[in-house]
């Protein structure tokens, strides 16, 4: 969960948009929309390499995203229909989000990791344990395998809540709901983008990597942590 000083004090930046926007009467369907044409452009940046800037981008659709639900909390304008566009739009959002970062990887290919890294040694070892052809897990594309494992973790944590509530049942526990996911994409692009580039594993896109295999574990985690949920209030 996002600690709650760093969303208040988040949401005191962006009340005076809110504010504004409510007295001129938007439609929090508009921020829906921004927010999703935001995130694509981000994730556009992503996909040819413009990290840092990629990353920015995607915060500020994620910022979107939290003043579309407070106008329409504020100004009493929650409906079934902008309850369903939030959701189909903030699919849409992940989604496109880690296809401009899997595009990025797919074309970048696999790391090349020195002989002399601890990356190397550890992922030889990790052959040698499984008995592998030596070398295959330095020739395959990690971190695209990653994002694959992240998206699908994450749309997995969305449709795990949708269904239980589908079910009447309410389902919003977990680790790692959407607010980090962007939070963690956002920030790990924004670091890999600003810190000089070196020689190495694809530069010094550490922050970024850790980023998605975070989500690719946790993801799926909290879509395990919400089917126990759901068991264990049934059984109550």
């Amino acid at each position: 969960m996002v600690p709650k000083w760093i969303e208040n004090f988040w949401r005191g930046v962006i009340s005076p948009i809110v504010n504004f926007s409510i007295k001129k009467r938007v439609n929090p369907n508009f921020f829906t929309t921004l927010g999703f044409i935001l995130t694509l452009f981000g994730a556009i940046l992503l996909g040819f390499g413009l990290l840092f800037h990629g990353g920015f981008w995607i915060l500020m659709g994620g910022t979107c995203d939290m003043i579309d639900g407070k106008i329409a909390r504020e100004t009493g304008q929650v409906t079934t229909f902008g309850a369903l566009y939030d959701s189909v739009l903030d699919r849409y959002s992940e989604f496109v989000m880690f296809a401009g970062i899997g595009a990025y990887y797919y074309v970048k290919g696999p790391a090349n990791h020195g002989e002399d890294s601890i990356i190397f040694s550890f992922l030889k070892n990790c052959e040698k344990f499984c008995g592998l052809e030596t070398r295959i897990l330095n020739e395959i594309p990690l971190s695209l395998i990653g994002t694959v494992f992240a998206v699908g973790g994450s749309l997995m944590v969305s449709y795990t809540r949708a269904r239980a509530e589908g079910l009447g049942l309410e389902c919003k526990v977990g680790w790692l709901q959407r607010p980090e996911r962007v939070l963690l994409v956002g920030f790990g692009s924004l670091l890999s983008g600003f810190l000089p580039q070196t020689n190495g594993i694809y530069g010094t896109e550490y922050p970024l990597i850790i980023a998605i295999w975070l989500i690719a574990i946790f993801s799926n985690v909290t879509t395990f942590q919400r089917i126990n949920h759901i068991k264990k209030t049934q059984r109550g």
